[in-house]
């Protein structure tokens, strides 16, 4: 199978940021032989010798550190996000008047989560938060319950008895994915919502078993979800009196036995990664209604014939991977979106090795590839992007591990978050000049590619190699990349294998003032172990240095105003951290919950310490 779904993306993401070694040999790295000198001012007292990448002037940055005078706050037991009752783990929602579920430590066969705990009620199951459970029987939720996650019961393959209670108004996708035993009777009795139908209605198996699950919405029905092992299904085109115009997000997700589904001619929407994992389905004919197809609705289905999938409705196209790149042996599928003359590639299903995509498909403009279109194309090794694409969407060719070549058109204006996420064979990559937007972390895990010269045609966004502006005596191997704006410049990530222990910012690069440290510049940074940030910077975006385990001291600019939400969160081995006058900005969970904080008593840090449930301590 080509994919999984999303949901288990990020613990891949995780595990490849943590044991690079597996996926990038010494020998794939391309090291410019003669980078560009960085440009490098210490006004002030910032840099206090003459050599301001020295250890020692590292080192020296620490010292002066004191926490004299400075007031200790701390996150009670109360407002912190893990808190433990029994075998149950919750975390407060964001404006801390409720609790959600985050696990069970129970291997019971049968557990009843509670309906509060510290005063404050338990309003929702996290996603994934029961799942894997595999001797559980029977759960017992509280009427407390508002929301429930996606996948929450997955793999709980003995899982027969749930009750969804009345409050609940929301729940997330692949709610009982691979949990065969869940028995329609009782499960959404309560809810005015949520309801089911059985399997055998449904599928041409008359003697199937199972239910498919629904949401009644004020004038339509969505199916939601399935259990059982369905065959072939006929969606009905009305239920409870409602016309079914949705499919839902991870409806049918890893349906494996799924190979043939007969939608309604009602329908309209079908959702993300609804029918993702489905490696047998090779008939799923939509009708002329639908309007809105989400990313990797059909990701995985290599099977499945696109151009009959695709042919009624106007607005997308499908063809066969063989006939777009025409070689009659290649397996899988293309599907697209229409807009006009203009085609957005949305995803392609297949077993390729060298692509190169066509400037036109049926006489239309190919002009952006979209959100996750090559997403785990595992047998990928080489991709020409053709003149007239624009945009390369989020997540493009995420975790496809051995890419290695990469040529990209200089038509190309915008590079979205992660678009080469975890891909750590690329070692050719060229972004033209025309392109005027990187999101954040387009590179993450990209250990072998040499940013320098990836980014050396481009005006807006540059690299520098890792050693010309750390304090780590030339023992790492990477790079850090940037992009410049009027203001300054903003540190957009740091890409190579591994990365320096101890990471000091210089104050300017390329004589701009360093303003600003990206959203998810530096996050899945397990090598890191000591920072330090130049006064110039006034933000720490979102997740900046979420996940860098190994963090364990921090100098914070003096002039920084806003810490966006989870910048230093699940960096358990950082305990204390000095905070600067004047910071107004505290997003949640920006440090993990037992991090101990010094600031001025009285003054803006204070305040907003106070505001996000920091107490005062001794």
């Amino acid at each position: 199978m080509k994919r999984f779904p999303a949901i288990f993306s990020y613990v891949c993401a995780l595990l490849l940021a943590l044991s690079p070694a597996a996926f990038c040999q010494e020998e794939d790295f391309d090291f410019d032989d003669n980078p560009e000198e960085v440009e490098l001012h210490a006004p002030g007292d910032y840099y206090e010798t003459s050599d301001p990448k020295s250890e020692a002037a590292f080192d020296k940055l620490f010292e002066e550190i004191s926490t004299e005078g400075l007031a200790k706050f701390k996150l009670p037991a109360s407002e912190r996000r893990d808190l433990r009752k029994n075998d149950f783990v919750f975390s407060l929602d964001d404006d801390r008047s409720g609790l959600h579920l985050r696990s069970v430590l129970s291997e019971d066969e049968e557990f009843e989560i509670p309906a509060e705990f510290d005063g404050k009620p338990v309003v929702g199951l996290a996603n994934v938060s029961c799942s894997s459970h595999e001797e559980l029987r029977k759960v017992v939720l509280p009427e407390t319950i508002k929301t429930i996650g996606g996948y929450v019961f997955l793999g709980c393959e003995n899982l027969e008895e749930v009750a969804i209670p009345a409050g609940v108004v929301e729940i997330g996708g692949g709610l009982f994915e691979r949990c065969p035993k869940v028995k329609l009777e009782g499960v959404f009795d309560a809810n005015p919502i949520f309801a089911g139908i059985d399997l055998a209605k449904c599928d041409a198996n008359p003697d199937a078993r199972g239910f498919l699950w629904y949401e009644r919405k004020e004038d339509h029905v969505a199916i939601r979800g399935y259990v059982g092992e369905p065959r072939e299904i006929t969606i009905p085109e009305e239920i409870d009196g409602k016309p079914v115009t949705e499919i839902g997000a991870n409806a049918f997700s890893c349906c494996h036995t799924l190979e043939k589904i007969v939608f309604p001619k009602t329908l309209q929407l079908v959702g993300d990664e609804a029918f993702i994992g489905c490696n047998e389905l090779t008939s799923a004919a939509l009708p002329e209604s639908v309007a809105e197809i989400g990313t990797q609705a059909f990701g995985g289905c290599y099977l499945l014939d696109a151009e009959e999938a695709f042919r009624a409705p106007a607005k997308f196209g499908g063809i066969s991977a063989a006939k777009l790149l025409k070689r009659p042996k290649t397996k899988g599928m293309v599907w697209y979106e229409i807009d006009g003359e203009e085609i957005t590639i949305r995803d392609f299903v297949s077993d390729a090795v060298y692509v190169k995509i066509p400037s036109e498909i049926d006489g239309r403009r190919v002009v952006a590839l979209g959100d996750n279109a090559f997403f785990q194309s595992v047998f990928l090794t080489s991709v020409t992007i053709p003149e007239g694409v624009k945009s390369i969407g989020a997540f493009c060719f995420k975790f496809c591990e051995n890419l290695y070549n990469v040529s990209l058109p200089s038509t190309l204006t915008t590079l979205k978050k992660q678009a080469f996420g975890f891909c750590p064979s690329i070692a050719t990559l060229t972004v033209p000049a025309s392109v005027e937007t990187i999101e954040p972390s387009a590179f993450i895990g990209c250990f072998g590619l040499n940013l320098v010269n990836a980014l050396r045609q481009n005006k807006r966004y540059s690299a520098k190699r890792s050693k010309e502006i750390n304090a780590d005596g030339g023992r790492s191997n990477g790079y850090f990349w940037y992009e410049k704006r009027d203001d300054g410049v903003v540190i957009c990530g740091y890409v190579g294998h591994p990365a320096p222990a101890k990471t000091r910012i210089p104050d300017l690069i390329d004589e701009l003032p360093v303003v600003e440290i990206g959203d998810h510049a530096f996050n899945l940074t397990p090598w890191l172990e000591e920072l330090a940030l130049p006064d110039t910077v006034t933000r720490i975006g979102d997740s900046a240095f979420d996940f860098c385990r190994a963090l364990k001291k921090v100098r914070l600019p003096k002039n920084l105003k806003t810490l966006e939400r989870d910048a230093f969160s699940q960096s358990a081995s950082l305990k204390s951290v000095v905070l600067p006058e004047g910071l107004v900005e505290l997003g949640p969970n920006v440090f993990d919950q037992n991090v101990v904080l010094y600031a001025p008593k009285d003054g803006a840090t204070a305040e907003t310490l106070k505001k996000d449930g920091y107490q005062e301590s001794r």
